[in-house]
């Protein structure tokens, strides 16, 4: 397992636990927030050059489709990355507004923050024994 891949499945790992932690803290706040950044068009413009950019440096950086789950699991995260990118870059408004929607953040937030938690806590973990 490369350097590169443990480095970075501890920062996926302690990225997104702290993100599931925060999403459990203020559920009733997170999904008000997610509808506001929807609405403004700066906010989605700014996160989807923010998340595009991650994810291409992880593709470009870390391309590795062997060697274990660990390593995929990283370029899957990078790959997830760069689309959900393109997807807020590309999107129309009210597309992302439907998608939002759809997932149903203010009754399922805890669902979404436990399924964060536990990746989260699958790449810190092998990031942390690799």
């Amino acid at each position: 397992m490369t350097a590169l891949t443990l480095f970075l499945a501890k920062l996926i790992g302690a990225l997104l636990a702290t993100l599931a932690a925060a999403m459990v803290a203020r559920a009733k706040e997170m999904a008000e927030i997610a509808q506001r950044a929807v609405a403004d068009p700066m906010i989605v413009m700014f996160s989807g050059v923010l998340r595009t950019g991650f994810g291409l440096a992880i593709v470009i950086g870390h391309d590795i489709w062997s060697g274990g789950a660990l390593p995929v699991a990283v370029t899957l995260f990078g790959w997830a990355l760069y689309l959900s990118g393109l997807l807020l870059l590309f999107a129309s408004q009210e597309r992302l507004q439907r998608i939002l929607d759809a997932m149903g953040l203010q009754r399922n937030m805890t669902a979404y923050a436990a399924g964060i938690g536990l990746l989260g806590l699958y790449y810190l973990a092998a990031g942390l024994v690799g």
